[in-house]
């Protein structure tokens, strides 16, 4: 596929989102009530600052309570819910497979702190991991986690052909 053809999908599938997004926010309009909370936003998760093996998580915490992260391909979905004006609540569940194909089911609790600038915030999380078996291994201890905010960036104007 050309290049031009990718960017003309691209922009096509954006121009879609744009135009469905108030179809879908129109028909719950009580669905948001967490709109304008410091935490509403997307972000760049690091739940282990000191392994440079463990790249940060996008987690992106909808005004509706829905919670979406992606992280090298694998995707877990979650709610939140505010706690306060700068605090929030969130639980979220990824599947895991193990190389025999036994999924694991991973979940992560935790308590949210937006800074005063709203740019960042700090967690303290909980893991707990249900084996195939159904058998749990309850909530284990509590890590420590920052958030950063993906902000818009100007876009840079593209090299000329043969720069």
């Amino acid at each position: 596929m050309h290049r031009s053809a990718r960017i003309s999908s691209i922009l096509a599938l954006l121009v879609i989102s744009v135009v469905a997004a108030p179809v879908a926010l129109a028909q719950d309009a009580d669905a948001t009530p967490s709109a304008g909370h410091p935490l509403v936003g997307t972000w760049l998760v690091d739940t282990n600052a000191d392994d440079s093996n463990d790249p940060p998580a996008r987690v992106v915490l909808g005004a509706d309570g829905s919670l979406l992260q992606v992280q090298l391909g694998r995707v877990a979905l979650g709610a939140w819910e505010p706690t306060g004006d700068q605090t929030g609540a969130l639980t979220v569940a990824a599947e895991v497979a193990d190389a025999d194909g036994a999924v694991t089911t991973f979940i992560v609790r935790a308590s949210l702190e937006a800074s005063e600038d709203s740019q960042s915030w700090t967690a303290q999380a909980t893991a707990e991991y249900i084996g195939p078996d159904g058998v749990s291994s309850g909530q284990l201890v509590s890590t420590p986690a920052t958030g950063t905010r993906i902000a818009v960036e100007p876009m840079s104007p593209a090299p000329s052909p043969g720069a």
